[in-house]
C-alpha cells in the first residue's frame, strides 16, 4: 500500500489487526509511506 496520508500510520496497522493480515514493513521515502503487507 502506497500513500501520502500521515493518518495511514495508525490506520493500516489497525486494519491489519482487524483483518488478520500481517504488516511486514513500513518505509517512508520521498513524501510517500509504503506499507508491505502479507495477506492472511
Amino acid at each position: 500500500v502506497i500513500t501520502t496520508d500521515p493518518g495511514a500510520k495508525a490506520d493500516i496497522p489497525a486494519f491489519c489487526n482487524r483483518t488478520g493480515h500481517q504488516l511486514l514493513e513500513v518505509v517512508e521515502e520521498g513524501g510517500k509511506i509504503i506499507f508491505y503487507l502479507k495477506k492472511k
